[in-house]
């Protein structure tokens, strides 16, 4: 079928139509926490929980990997000389429809990299870690395994592939934004320190053009033949230290203004930063809210007795996604089955075909087809060929339906007189014979002879046009249905 509806009841479905609805969702591990996560159990041993994940491997195609076991992997030694590092993969090979979960070798290397990841039609490989081996080193830590389930370049966590939020987007997004709001009240706490020591020295000029101005005045007082002079210099530079008494104040109202500005920046920096913060809480609810994989409803109730709007999970025994429903306080499977009570069963569906074919074609009655196909392979019932190399005739009361009737001809009449006469007119003749003088060898009326000449044309125009007795026809296979 070029178009196929799923899921429907009464229609079986291959692999591959499965494989279409499963497309919709993005590649990825089902949830990062326990999904396939990797620790360390051995000295050159990994094991890989556990976990669900999906693979969209090809255009209208997508698989749904489970693993219910640990797999225990062993990390060949270490290079002596050269570092290396292993990748561990979840791989899906399409040619022997087999998934497992790999370690990928690494090549030795001064700067050394982990295998590629491959993801074709062919194999589609997810990467789970990646494991450094540090040259000649005698086991594995804790800390050479670096988590790459949330990479969405090698893994990534999967969601719905029309509905899906893509959290690396939106927490680079957040992030980009963060760092503008922080730049921003850095430079305005910046200006405002800038207009408070620049407020800081014009104070102190004044106070200094100040103690000049009293120094000044004392000279005065003690020359009275500079006091003149003096009591000028004293005023001029009362007047400058009265400017820059001013333009300190100035400054620092103006410090005042910029210390404003950078509380106000340092406000709307904050406004921001918890708006942020509430943004960060929502991608956190709606990771927290996958819940993971569970074998049965039971298993997950009793796991999680409450939940929260959004909350959701898998579970093995019905292949579901199960959500929390906060009207009835309880888990709810999401796939609904519907009430079909009322629609025909397919046996019910056959027998009516059935029936309809045997009143569309009764015991009985003809079929006309050029086919030579029995028609018992589309009607039903048992049919028998009838009429071969025969014309259809309507039936009468003389030859009822079902009856046949032998070939034959008119008969051809004609007559002639018997005896010989010299003259043609003395010679009568009719229907398929005329009449011809005939001519001795010694004159026109030399010996004695009549001849007759039969044409059974001359009867009946229809005998001469054909080389057989046949009207025009078409030809048929003519079947009649006997039970």
């Amino acid at each position: 079928m070029s178009i196929i509806t799923y899921p429907l009841d009464g229609v079986t479905y291959s692999a591959e139509d499965v494989a279409t609805y499963l497309c919709t969702r993005t590649s990825g591990v089902y949830a990062k926490n326990s999904n396939f996560a990797a620790s360390i159990t051995g000295t050159r041993q990994v094991t890989i929980a556990p976990g669900l994940a999906w693979m969209n491997y090809d255009d209208f195609k997508g698989v749904s990997v489970c693993s219910r076991e640990d797999t225990v992997l062993t990390v060949p030694d270490a290079d002596n000389t050269l570092n290396r590092v292993d990748r561990v993969v979840l791989q899906f090979d399409t040619a022997s429809n087999l998934t497992a979960i790999r370690l990928k070798t690494g090549t030795p290397a001064v700067a050394a990299q982990p295998p590629d990841i491959l993801q074709n039609h062919n194999q589609y490989e997810l990467g789970l870690c990646t494991i450094s081996v540090p040259a000649g080193s005698a086991a594995i830590t804790a800390a050479d395994i670096t988590d790459t389930r949330a990479d969405e370049a090698v893994c990534g966590v999967m969601r719905d592939g029309v509905t899906g939020i893509p959290t690396q987007q939106l927490l680079a997004e957040a992030r980009a934004r963060i760092g503008q709001l922080e730049e921003t009240a850095s430079t305005s706490a910046a200006a405002a320190d800038k207009s408070a020591k620049a407020a800081a020295a014009s104070q102190s000029a004044a106070a200094g053009s100040a103690s000049t101005a009293n120094t000044n005045a004392a000279a005065a007082a003690s020359s009275a033949s500079t006091a003149q002079s003096a009591a000028s210099t004293a005023t001029k530079q009362a007047t400058t230290a009265t400017e820059q008494a001013t333009a300190a104040a100035s400054s620092a109202s103006a410090a005042k203004t910029s210390e404003s500005n950078a509380k106000t920046s340092e406000t709307a920096a904050a406004d921001h930063l918890q708006a942020t913060k509430e943004y960060f809480e929502q991608v956190r609810t709606i990771t927290i809210g996958a819940q993971g994989w569970y074998a049965t409803p039971e298993a997950l109730k009793a796991a999680v007795p409450v939940g929260e709007n959004g909350w959701w999970a898998v579970v093995g025994t019905t292949d579901t996604i199960w959500t929390w429903d906060s009207d009835t306080g309880a888990w709810k499977d999401s796939v609904q089955k519907a009430d079909m009570s009322d629609f025909y069963t397919q046996a019910q569906v056959d027998a009516l075909l059935k029936e309809q074919q045997l009143k569309d074609h009764p015991v009985g009655s003809a079929f006309f087809t050029i086919s030579d196909d029995d028609p018992a392979q589309l009607f039903g019932g048992t049919w028998m060929k009838v009429a071969s190399d025969r014309a259809i005739m309507g039936a009468s009361t003389t030859h009822p339906a079902g009856t046949t009737v032998e070939a034959g001809l008119p008969n051809i009449r004609g007559t002639f007189a018997g005896i010989a006469r010299w003259n043609l007119g003395d010679n009568p003749a009719s229907g398929a014979f005329t009449g011809i003088a005939k001519q001795g060898p010694e004159g026109l009326y030399a010996g004695n002879g009549m001849a007759y000449k039969f044409n059974a044309a001359n009867y009946n125009g229809i005998y001469g046009a054909s080389d057989t007795v046949q009207p025009p026809a078409y030809y048929f296979n003519i079947w009649i249905r006997v039970t």
